[in-house]
């Protein structure tokens, strides 16, 4: 076990240089990043940083929908010693403006975003921009491959530690402006390890992104999750194409809120025409209908399947299990991590599962 997300990353590097590490569909095309590629933009944005910004202990915003060019500039702010500030691309313009105001923000990688022209009005003076590949602004700033290219082969002189920050993560409070968490190393690989055997995936596993990266969930669960144990993502290009994108993935782990859950139940009452349609197929073949939908899901391989973020309702996890689609639920908190969850071998529908191993509950 290491101390940081960098050895970690280092570690699957070494190991499975040529193994795929990040997958984004475009259209009838699949770009792919194996894990020496990824590494190496990694290690070269992070040594740009290191040259341009000083630091360590600089904070950096990152204001993208979900690529593989969010974990590459993530994780290459990391490894030079500085801290992201993920924003999210449907933030309002005064919210946006006091985050980056708060941070004392002095980089901003700029990716496919709803609002930037909520933002542009109100950026710090002297931030320097960067555009990830495929994006481009009016105004002045830098390019992600430019960057790669003139940095290529070499890497970051920080030297990490577990208490580290990495990351300040901004959280709706229950008053005024949303809070920032503190995060470390330590603080998102410890909760990672303690959820293995919770999760019972393989150390390979199959991760699918396709909520916002922005929400410690979905970073957690998978960014440092396929970090941490080696496993690949698969991207989301849209959520016209959420389906498609699932089936092509077949996740052995799969996150989603208490919406998501019902969408999607929906879609399948719709596939068969009324919830009296399905519940006489199940009625006729109850193993035959759940493995369809499971096929037609992308879940047939599916071997932990969360569901957080809210409380979801009983009777939803009871509608999943007559397909053999067993929603586990959990919970936690930006500042706590992951707290508990139900697993298959304690599973109490209606309740938020046992508290994961190192956690006390007083």
């Amino acid at each position: 076990m290491y101390s940081t997300l960098i050895e970690y990353l280092d570690h699957w590097t070494k190991q499975q240089p040529n193994d795929i590490w990040l997958r984004q569909p475009k259209g009838e095309v699949v770009e792919e990043w194996s894990w020496q590629q990824a590494s190496e933009q990694i290690h070269a944005i992070a040594a740009w940083q290191q040259q341009t910004l000083g630091g360590p202990g600089v904070n950096v915003g990152l204001l993208s929908r979900n690529r593989p060019h969010w974990f590459m500039a993530d994780l290459g702010s990391i490894a030079a010693g500085n801290a992201t500030v993920p924003m999210f691309t449907t933030l309002p313009r005064d919210t946006a403006e006091y985050v980056m105001d708060f941070t004392d923000m002095q980089l901003l990688f700029v990716g496919e975003t709803e609002n930037w022209e909520k933002i542009e009005p109100v950026l710090p003076e002297g931030i320097t921009l960067v555009t990830l590949p495929g994006v481009d602004l009016a105004r002045e700033h830098l390019r992600w491959d430019d960057l790669v290219a003139a940095h290529h082969g070499q890497r970051a002189t920080h030297s990490a530690q577990a208490d580290d920050l990495i990351s300040i993560v901004f959280t709706s409070g229950t008053t005024g402006m949303p809070k920032g968490v503190m995060q470390s190393h330590a603080a998102n690989i410890v909760p990672v390890n303690r959820f293995k055997s919770a999760f019972d995936t393989p150390a390979n596993a199959r991760l699918f992104s396709y909520l916002p990266l922005s929400h410690i969930a979905e970073r957690q669960v998978v960014e440092f999750s396929s970090v941490i144990n080696g496993g690949s993502v698969y991207f989301n290009e849209n959520m016209t194409t959420l389906l498609r994108d699932l089936q092509a993935c077949r996740p052995h782990l799969l996150f989603g809120p208490p919406r998501v859950w019902e969408q999607l139940q929906q879609g399948i009452i719709a596939q068969f025409g009324s919830q009296d349609a399905l519940e006489a197929a199940l009625a006729k073949d109850k193993e035959a209908t759940g493995k369809m939908v499971r096929d037609n899901l992308g879940l047939n391989e599916a071997m932990y399947l969360l569901t957080a973020a809210a409380p979801t309702p009983p009777a939803l996890i009871h509608w999943y299990s007559e397909l053999g689609i067993e929603l586990m639920e959990g919970f936690g908190q930006t500042e706590a991590m992951g707290v508990s969850a139900n697993t298959r071998e304690h599973r109490k529908i209606g309740s938020i599962g046992r508290a994961v191993e190192g956690v006390e509950v007083l």
